[in-house]
């Protein structure tokens, strides 16, 4: 009744107290029972004896005693079966008991950690994460910049920055140009045979540029 009327409580303090004390109890109890299984085993001949003097002793006076030495009364098998009995009760207690031992230890620590946490956000100082926040996504990064080569009105960060962008600017003309020039459609008239092509390297154009107040490069016609 104690324990249920701690839970009902509900707080951490409380609850780790309880959870302290029920573990203790629980192996009180085991223990206790394990040595009293022990006992009752080493105890075979006392049992048997008193088995059979509780038998006796049932029948009347008029009655003539049995011999008891050839066990009338089947307390050998009385005896197995309470040794089994032990056994099997032993087994389940330590089971049973040590679970709900577990249950009540494991619920102590989440409600101190959900008390520890609320009370952060009551001072402002939040330590981690809630446990209810953890199996939610972050919040989403803001998008990267794309790296396209085109001129825009930003300040270079330096003399690398001019030189690479002047690079990336005549790259791209020059490839518009050399896009734009279309090969002649070999006529009719002409011979059958194709001759190796002749190699070609792509035409030099004169660029001039110069640079803006705010690092712009401006092309001169």
């Amino acid at each position: 009744m104690g324990g249920l009327f701690t839970l009902f409580l509900n707080l951490a303090h409380a609850v780790q107290v309880f959870s302290h004390s029920l573990w203790v109890a629980v192996f009180l109890v085991l223990i206790d029972t394990f040595v009293n299984m022990i006992l009752f085993a080493t105890m075979r001949s006392e049992y048997q004896d008193w088995c059979s003097s509780a038998g006796l002793t049932k029948l009347s006076d008029t009655t003539p005693h049995p011999d008891t030495s050839n066990d009338l009364f089947n307390c050998d098998k009385l005896w197995q079966d309470e040794f089994k009995f032990s056994l099997v009760s032993e087994f389940l207690m330590v089971n049973i008991y040590l679970y709900w031992a577990t249950c009540i230890y494991s619920y102590s620590h989440k409600l101190a950690a959900v008390e520890l946490w609320e009370r952060g956000m009551l001072t402002g100082q939040v330590e981690g994460i809630a446990p209810f926040f953890q199996g939610l996504p972050g919040p989403i990064a803001p998008p990267d910049q794309p790296n396209v080569i085109v001129l825009q009105n930003e300040k270079p960060s330096g003399k690398g920055g001019m030189l690479s962008s002047l690079r990336s600017f005549k790259n791209s003309v020059a490839q518009k140009k050399k896009n734009k020039t279309v090969a002649p459609y070999p006529s009719s008239s002409s011979s059958p045979s194709l001759s190796p092509p002749s190699p070609t390297h792509p035409p030099s154009y004169p660029l001039d540029f110069k640079i803006g107040v705010n690092g712009n490069i401006i092309e001169l016609k």
